[in-house]
């Protein structure tokens, strides 16, 4: 893998149940629905520790992983990379998000992804099904599903 890929960490085995999603997460005391619903729109749980892919989080994903970023200065670098100036390399994000050297060595964000979330919906007379995967694809290879569900 990338230096920048969750490929270079070794993998930290699960100490509790294995989450799939955070629909798993409901009836926990003190996280209500708003907030779970909310979370969807950031957080993915996925099966390995992973790196945040800098060309597709999130302003508010950003400035939760990053260090001194503020929300407003993560929606500036947002918004210029959805107007193309995406991300090369790790060394391009330290420096358009003004990472302090001391953080920039802990920084777990990057350029590349390996595990991916497939929606999708097939319609025909008149039924619609609605699916999700978990795919994950590692150097060009064939991208194996890890997880499926139909009706979500």
């Amino acid at each position: 893998g990338r230096e920048t890929s969750s490929a270079t960490r070794k993998p930290i085995p699960a100490s509790l149940v294995t989450l799939r999603s955070l629909d798993d997460l409901q009836g926990m005391q003190g996280l209500s629905d708003q907030v779970l619903e909310r979370l969807k729109l950031y957080v993915c749980i996925l099966p390995a520790n992973t790196w945040v892919n800098s060309d597709t989080a999130s302003a508010e994903v950003l400035a939760a992983v990053v260090p001194g970023l503020s929300l407003p200065s993560a929606q500036t670098v947002v918004a210029e990379r959805d107007r193309g100036q995406w991300f090369a390399y790790r060394l391009e994000i330290i420096a358009r998000m003004q990472v302090p050297t001391q953080a920039a060595d802990g920084l777990e964000i990057g350029v590349a992804s390996e595990w991916f979330v497939f929606r999708g919906k097939a319609r025909r007379d008149g039924r619609q099904a609605s699916m999700e995967a978990l795919l994950y694809v590692r150097d060009d290879s064939v991208p194996h599903v890890i997880w499926s569900r139909i009706g979500v």
